[in-house]
C-alpha cells in the first residue's frame, strides 16, 4: 500500500510539473508582442465571435470605398448612388497548439528525470510498477514454496523475453514504448541472473555471463536502431557490472581483461557508425577502474600488455571520431587524458623502462598528428595530438632525468613544442597550452635560483640552467615578434606579451642572484645590471616599434634600479673620494637615464604621440633631478663644505639653464621649458648661503662672490630668452606667459644685482659707512637711470624697476642710515643722493 501511495505521489508530481510547464508556455506566448491590424492587413473578427450569441451587426458601421464619379454628359445615364463603406475585417490568429510550439518556447534547464518522464509517462511509470510488482510476486511465491528454483529463474527469463516481444510489437506504433520495454526486459534478465547465481548457484559463471551479455547486446542493437545514445550508455555500464553478477569471487584477471577488451572493442564498432561521444568516455572510465583494481591485487604478467592494448584501442576510437568530426569536444579530450593517465601510471608501475614507454607513446601520437595534418584534417584536431605528444615526452623526461639535466631538458623540450605549434600555426588553444607549459621549467628552476651553490660564484650548473631558462623565454618572445606570419595570428599579441613579461621578471630575479654571487658590492652591481637590461628592452621596443604598452612597461621598470641606486648616496666612500664602487654605480645610473631620455626623444620625434611626449617629459624631469643629486655628491666629495656649496648651486644653475636652452632649441612646448626652469628654485635657495652682509673678506673674486656673479648672469640670460620669446600668432596667451616669466626672472636678477653691489662695497671699503654710502649712490644712479629710461621709452616695467631701487634707497636712508652713520658720511650721503634726485628731475623736466 505504501508503494502504491508513493507511486501515486510521483505521478501527481509529474502531472503538476507538466501543468506548470504549460502555464509557463501560455504566459510566454501572452507576453509576445501582438501583431497590429496594419501589420497583418487581416479582417478583424468581433470579440463576440465564437460565443453563444452571434455578433451584433450594425449596418451603419459597414462601409466600402466610394468610387470616383466621372462627370456625366447630357447623354450619359444618371450616376448611381454611392454605396456605404465597409471597414476591413481583422482576424485574430488562432492560438498555436501546445504540441506545435518550437523549442525556444520550452522551459530551459529542466530536471533530467522530469524531462525523461515527460514523454511516454504512462508506459514508463507502468513499466516501473510492473517491475516492482513482478519482483514482489516472485518473492512471495518463492517464500511460499510455490515455484521451484529452476522454474523461478526460467520464468524470470521468460518474462524478459515476453517484455522484449511486447516491445517489438509496439515498435511500429510507438518507438518510446519499444525503448522502455527493452530496458525493462534487460533489467529483469540482470536481476534474474544475479538471483540465480548468488542465491542458488544455478548456472556456471560463463553461462551466466553469456546470458547477460546477450541481453546487453540486444539492448545495444535497440539503441543503434532507435539512435538512442543514453540506452547505449546504460548498456555499457551494464557490461561493466555484469562480471560482478555472475558469482565469481576470485576472477581470472586474464579472462576478465579479455572480456573487457571484447566489450570495449564491440562498443568501439558501435561508436564507429554512430559518432557517439559519451559511450567512449564511459568505456574509458570503466576500463580504467578495472585496471586500477587489477593493480591493487597480485599482478599477473599480461596486465601491462592489456593496458597497452586498451590505450591503443581508445586512441584509435578517438582518432577516427576526431578525423570525422573535425572538431574536438571536451569528452574527447577527457577520454584521451584518462587513457593517457592510466598508460602513464602503468608505465611507471609495470614497464621495464617507463621513460622509454612514454617516448614511444609520444612518437606514436606525434606520428598520428602528422598523418592527420597530411590528410587536411582540422588544425584543432592536429593540435590535440601534438599537445598530448608533448606531454608524454615531458613526462618521459621526468622519469628519465633528475636535477640539472632534468631542468635543462625540460627547458629545451618546452621550447621545441612551442616552436613546432607556432610554426605550424595550429589552433590558438594549443598555442596557449604550449605557452603555459613554460611554467614547468620556470617552476623547476626556482629552487635552483636560490640554492646554496650561488655562494661559490656563478660558474656552476645551476647558473647555466637558469640562464638557459631566461634565454629560452627571450628567444620564444622574439620568435613570435620577429616573424610576420606569426605576428598576423590572433594569439600573437597575447602570447608575446605574456612570454616577454615573464622572461623580463625572471631575468630581473636572475640578475639579482648573479650580482650577489659575483661582487662584493652586490647591491651596486645588481642595480647596474638591472639598468642595462631594462634599457636594452626599452631600446628594442622603440627601435622595433612595438606597441606602446611594451615601452611604458620598460620605462616604468627603470624606477627599480633608480630607487635602489639612491641607497648608494649614503655610502661612506663619498667622504674620501668621488671614485669608488658606489660612485661608479651612481654614474652608470645617470648615464643610463641620459641614454633613456635621448632614446625617448627619438621615439617622440617619430611618433608625435601625446603619451610619448608625457613619457619624454617625465624622463627629462627624472634625469634633471638625478643629475642635481649626483652633482652635489661629487662636489661635496671633492671640496670642503663652503666651496662645495658654491660649486653645487652654480652647477645646478648652469644645468638648469642648459636644459631649458636645449628645450628651446628643440622647439618644445613652452610649459615644458617652464617646468625645467622651475627647478632653478633649488640653486637659488642654495645660493642664499653666500649672501653674507659682512662681505667676502678682502677680495671680490672670492668663490662665494664668483657663485653669485654666475647666478646673476645665468638668470639674466634666462630672463632675456623669455622676454624675446614670440609664440604662435594664433596663441597670444603663450607670448604673454613667457613675458611674465621673463619679468619675474628680471626681478630675481635685480635682487642678485642689489645684493652683489652691497657685498662688493662692504668688501672693498674700509668702513661700513663708506660701503653704505657707495652702495646707496650706486642704487640711486641705477634707479634714476632705469626710471628715466622707462619713462622716456614708455616701458612701465623698466620704470617700476627704477622706482623700486629708489624706494629702497629712501627706506634705507630714513630707517637706518639717519641713525647709524657718523655725521660726516651722513652729510655726504644725504647731500649727494639728494643732488642726484634733483638732477634727474631737471633732466626729466627738460625732456
Amino acid at each position: 500500500m505504501v508503494v502504491i501511495l508513493l507511486l501515486a505521489v510521483v505521478v501527481l508530481y509529474v502531472w503538476v510539473l507538466r501543468l506548470a510547464d504549460r502555464v509557463n508556455q501560455l504566459e510566454s506566448m501572452a507576453a509576445r508582442p501582438q501583431v497590429t491590424d496594419a501589420q497583418t492587413n487581416q479582417p478583424t473578427i468581433p470579440e463576440s465571435y465564437g460565443k453563444n450569441k452571434p455578433p451584433a451587426f450594425d449596418i451603419h458601421e459597414l462601409s466600402v470605398p466610394v468610387p470616383t464619379v466621372v462627370q456625366a454628359t447630357a447623354m450619359s445615364t444618371p450616376a448611381r448612388m454611392p454605396l456605404p463603406q465597409f471597414s476591413p475585417l481583422t482576424v485574430v490568429p488562432a492560438p498555436t497548439p501546445m504540441s506545435t510550439q518550437t523549442s525556444a518556447d520550452t522551459v530551459p534547464n529542466e530536471f533530467i528525470i522530469y524531462t525523461w518522464f515527460k514523454e511516454q509517462t504512462l508506459i514508463k511509470i507502468g513499466a516501473l510498477i510492473f517491475f516492482l510488482g513482478a519482483v514482489w510476486f516472485v518473492s512471495y511465491a518463492i517464500s511460499q514454496g510455490w515455484i521451484p528454483v529452476f522454474v523461478r529463474i526460467l520464468l524470470g527469463l521468460l518474462v524478459a523475453l515476453i517484455i522484449y516481444a511486447l516491445g517489438v510489437w509496439r515498435k511500429s506504433q510507438n518507438e518510446g514504448q519499444y525503448i522502455v520495454l527493452t530496458v525493462l526486459g534487460t533489467g529483469i534478465v540482470l536481476v534474474t541472473v544475479y538471483c540465480a547465481q548468488f542465491l542458488f548457484g544455478l548456472f556456471a559463471a560463463p553461462v551466466a555471463l553469456v546470458i547477460m551479455v546477450a541481453s546487453i547486446a540486444y539492448t545495444v542493437y535497440v539503441s543503434i536502431e532507435t539512435k538512442t545514445e543514453w540506452l547505449a550508455t546504460m548498456s555499457a555500464l551494464a557490461g561493466f557490472v555484469a562480471p560482478f553478477l555472475i558469482g565469481v569471487t576470485n576472477p581470472d584477471m586474464t579472462l576478465l581483461m579479455f572480456y573487457l577488451f571484447v566489450l570495449a572493442a564491440s562498443f568501439a564498432v558501435v561508436t564507429f557508425f554512430t559518432q557517439w561521444r559519451v559511450v567512449p568516455l564511459v568505456l574509458v572510465v570503466g576500463v580504467s577502474y578495472f585496471q586500477l583494481w587489477a593493480l591493487s591485487i597480485p599482478l599477473f604478467p599480461l596486465l601491462w600488455f592489456s593496458m597497452i592494448l586498451f590505450a591503443g584501442l581508445f586512441l584509435a576510437m578517438t582518432t577516427v571520431r576526431l578525423s570525422r568530426s573535425q572538431a574536438p569536444q571536451p569528452a574527447d579530450i577527457f577520454a584521451l587524458a584518462v587513457s593517457g593517465s592510466m598508460y602513464t601510471y602503468g608505465a611507471h608501475t609495470l614497464a621495464y623502462s617507463s621513460s622509454l614507454a612514454l617516448f614511444v607513446a609520444a612518437f606514436l601520437l606525434a606520428g598520428v598528428g602528422y598523418v592527420l595534418s597530411g590528410n587536411q584534417v582540422s588544425k584543432r584536431v592536429v593540435s590535440v595530438y601534438v599537445c598530448f605528444a608533448s606531454v608524454a615526452w615531458v613526462i618521459g623526461t621526468c622519469f628519465l632525468l633528475t636535477g640539472f639535466s632534468l631542468l635543462f631538458a625540460l627547458t629545451i623540450e618546452v621550447l621545441g613544442a612551442f616552436l613546432i605549434l607556432t610554426d605550424l600555426r595550429l589552433s590558438a588553444r594549443a598555442v596557449y597550452i604550449s605557452m603555459w607549459a613554460f611554467v614547468l621549467p620556470i617552476g623547476a628552476s626556482i629552487p635552483v635560483i636560490f640554492s646554496d651553490r650561488w655562494s661559490e660564484g656563478i660558474w656552476h650548473l645551476d647558473a647555466l640552467a637558469t640562464v638557459t631558462v631566461a634565454l629560452v623565454l627571450t628567444f620564444a618572445t622574439l620568435w613570435v615578434r620577429e616573424r610576420p606570419l606569426l605576428l598576423a595570428e590572433s594569439w600573437a599579441g597575447a602570447v608575446s606579451a605574456t612570454l616577454g613579461l615573464t622572461g623580463f621578471v625572471y631575468t630581473i630575479v636572475l640578475l639579482a642572484q648573479i650580482a650577489r654571487a659575483t661582487s662584493v658590492s652586490s647591491e651596486v652591481y645588481m642595480y647596474v645590471l638591472w639598468g642595462a637590461f631594462i634599457f636594452g628592452c626599452l631600446y628594442y621596443a622603440i627601435i622595433r616599434k612595438l606597441p606602446q604598452m611594451w615601452i611604458t612597461v620598460a620605462f616604468s621598470a627603470l624606477s627599480l634600479p633608480l630607487v635602489v641606486s639612491i641607497t648608494s648616496f649614503n655610502a661612506l666612500g663619498w667622504l674620501d673620494s668621488a671614485l669608488h664602487p658606489a660612485a661608479v654605480g651612481v654614474y652608470a645610473t645617470w648615464a643610463l637615464l641620459l641614454c633613456t631620455m635621448l632614446t625617448l626623444k627619438v621615439w617622440y620625434s617619430e611618433s608625435r604621440l601625446a603619451s610619448a611626449r608625457q613619457i619624454l617629459l617625465t624622463s627629462s624631469i627624472v634625469l634633471l633631478g638625478y643629475s642635481l643629486a649626483v652633482i652635489a655628491l661629487v662636489w661635496y666629495a671633492l671640496t670642503p663644505d663652503p666651496i662645495a656649496n658654491v660649486l653645487t648651486y652654480v652647477t645646478y644653475g648652469l644645468v638648469v639653464y642648459l636644459a631649458a636652452l636645449w628645450w628651446w632649441q628643440q622647439n618644445q612646448p613652452l610649459p615644458w621649458v617652464q617646468y625645467v626652469t622651475s627647478v632653478g628654485i633649488l640653486p637659488v635657495l642654495l645660493s642664499t648661503a653666500s649672501l653674507d652682509s659682512s662681505g667676502w673678506g678682502t677680495s671680490v673674486v672670492h668663490p662665494q662672490a664668483a657663485g653669485l656673479y654666475v647666478m646673476t648672469v645665468l638668470i639674466s640670460l634666462m630672463a632675456l630668452r623669455y622676454l624675446t620669446y614670440r609664440g604662435d600668432d594664433n596663441n597670444p596667451e603663450e607670448t604673454t606667459r613667457a613675458q611674465n616669466w621673463g619679468r619675474g626672472l628680471c626681478i630675481l636678477a635685480g635682487i642678485y644685482g642689489v645684493s652683489i653691489v652691497w657685498l662688493v662695497t662692504h668688501t672693498l671699503s674700509a668702513t661700513s659707512d663708506i660701503a653704505v654710502t657707495i652702495a646707496l649712490f650706486v642704487y640711486t644712479v641705477a634707479g634714476l637711470g632705469l626710471y628715466v629710461l622707462g619713462s622716456s621709452h614708455g616701458r612701465p616695467f623698466i620704470k617700476y624697476a627704477g622706482m623700486s631701487l629708489l624706494i629702497l634707497v629712501i627706506v634705507r636712508l630714513g630707517l637706518f642710515e639717519i641713525w647709524s652713520m657718523v655725521i660726516l658720511w651722513k652729510i655726504v650721503t644725504f647731500l649727494g643722493i639728494g643732488l642726484l634726485f634733483m638732477v634727474a628731475a631737471l633732466l626729466e623736466k627738460k625732456n
